[in-house]
């Protein structure tokens, strides 16, 4: 009713309705400085900019596209997102997050059955044949796909049913980018009655069921093919939709360094206006003055004319009344320390330290580059357990089971442990020694420090009993063996030394 009085006053009294606004104004700052008991809760010139507070589906819905879009651009041509993109990437998945069998039971064939089945499985997981485009192996997929996730916020994989033929697997998975789910399918499900919000179709539980997929990318399609794009229904059970929700009911992803975008692209921009500033003071040389207005005054026959445009180390003859007056390039001090604060804060919000975006390892040292890591790793860590395990790896898994049931290999009674890459020490003669402490003591089993660094225990100890067969079997003692020789190098009184101590039991 209000806004239908103040339209009717603008239109016959706009002196009226101005004033009447302004009076308006001043009420609502007066209200505000006497009710509002938060800071954070202001408004006006220094206060915040309150917007609307929808759900995070209208949220989504309304912005998706627009920011898939921008930040796909930045991590194109902006060097900062994309170094931000590259690194939380490298230090998340790395050479990849590798799948380890493993089995309780303490039978022989059990065992045997699982060290065929990782056999197999480490073909599947090596072969670029698991890509169904046949251009990354398993490890390639899971790299490329995060790195779609930071980038543009979710990617999609879709089961295909098809042999690879390395390991014999009926298992092929086909990676699409979020742009094949259709977002502007929005509603009711004719059919089932189920809700669609933005492709994904949801039970009466809003659990997904379905997911609503493009044939096509809509990128490929002209404007007047792709008004007659439409998409088609796939069952949940053979799609995986990956994305890091931020809210509660989310069912589409956003990319990663949302509020960090503007200042990158300001800092990008900012970087440059000062080079073309340094490149237009270094043109401009310096300017020409006149002694006298009268024109032509004192200028002789033979004089020479100043050119247009100055090259580098050129002397240019002047005429007797005339002087030149050198320019004074701008000064960059101070540029570097606010460049720095500035890529410290975006490297902040992706979650990775400023020395892993930008390779700046200068006034770093052990104590503060591992503080530093060890900060990012949580986060790293934490993207690793409550994201890509139960989003992307775990469904991955339970394909497999189905597969390796069609060559006639169950393994259902085998579980999957997902191990991380190796992580490299900044300093082992100092990592070192605390982790041995902390495996003696008791406060660290073997097997988890072995994962921590990127190794499987059961290849691990594998490993070591074949080569302690080896070293028994040419009857040699060796100075790194903790059978035979002690910490400090000398021989175990309780050992043979002869070295004949048999291992096969």
């Amino acid at each position: 009713m209000a806004g239908m009085l103040d339209s009717l006053l603008g239109y016959i009294a706009p002196g009226f309705a101005l004033q009447r606004a302004v009076n308006q104004a001043s009420l609502q700052s007066l209200r505000k400085h006497t009710e509002m008991n938060y800071d954070a809760a202001g408004k006006g010139r220094r206060g915040f900019k309150v917007r609307n507070d929808h759900s995070s589906r209208t949220l989504v819905k309304n912005n998706l596209v627009v920011l898939r879009r921008n930040m796909r651009d930045m991590s194109r041509n902006n060097p900062i997102i994309k170094s931000a993109v590259a690194a939380k990437t490298r230090h998340t998945i790395g050479p990849g997050i590798r799948p380890s069998l493993r089995t309780d039971s303490k039978s022989q064939a059990k065992k045997n059955k699982v060290k065929q089945a990782q056999r197999i499985l480490n073909k599947w997981c090596e072969s670029v044949q698991c890509d169904l485009y046949g251009k990354h192996n398993f490890f390639g997929l899971e790299s490329l796909g995060f790195k779609t996730s930071v980038a543009s916020g979710e990617f999609l994989i879709v089961r295909q049913r098809t042999v690879e033929p390395e390991s014999g697997l009926p298992l092929q998975l086909k990676m699409l980018e979020g742009d094949y789910l259709d977002h502007s399918r929005n509603g009711t499900n004719e059919t089932n009655g189920n809700e669609i919000i933005m492709g994904v179709e949801v039970d009466d539980n809003e659990m997904p069921v379905a997911y609503w997929l493009f044939d096509a990318h809509p990128g490929d399609q002209g404007f007047i093919k792709r008004s007659r794009l439409t998409s088609s229904r796939h069952s949940a059970e053979n799609v995986i939709h990956y994305f890091k929700p931020d809210r509660p009911g989310q069912v589409r992803g956003l990319p990663q360094g949302l509020a960090s975008a503007t200042k990158a692209k300001n800092l990008d921009e900012f970087q440059d206006a000062r080079l073309e500033q340094m490149k237009v003071a270094a043109c401009l040389v310096g300017t020409v003055s006149r002694t006298t207005n009268k024109p032509g005054a004192g200028v002789g026959e033979n004089a020479t004319p100043l050119p247009s445009r100055l090259r580098p180390g050129a002397v240019i003859p002047l005429r007797h009344n005339e002087t030149m007056a050198f320019n004074q390039p701008p000064s960059v001090a101070g540029q570097h320390e606010y460049v720095t604060e500035e890529l410290h804060s975006i490297a902040s919000d992706f979650g990775i330290t400023y020395q892993a975006m930008t390779q700046d390892l200068k006034q770093v040292n052990f104590t503060s580059g591992r503080m530093g890591w060890l900060d990012m790793y949580r986060e790293v860590q934490q993207d690793r357990d409550l994201y890509i395990k139960p989003q992307l790896l775990i469904p991955i898994w339970g394909w497999l089971q189905e597969a390796f049931e069609f060559t006639g290999l169950p393994v259902r009674d085998l579980t999957c442990e997902w191990i991380p890459p190796r992580r490299e020490m900044f300093d082992p003669t100092k990592e070192i020694p605390p982790l041995i402490k902390a495996i003696r003591s008791g406060l660290k089993p073997m097997q988890r420090a072995l994962q921590e660094q990127g190794d499987d225990p059961d290849v691990i100890l594998a490993q070591y009993q074949e080569w302690n067969k080896n070293v028994d079997r040419f009857k040699l003692v060796l100075d790194s063996d903790p059978r035979r020789m002690s910490g400090a190098g000398n021989l175990n009184p309780e050992t043979d030394p002869e070295g004949t101590h048999d291992q096969e039991e």
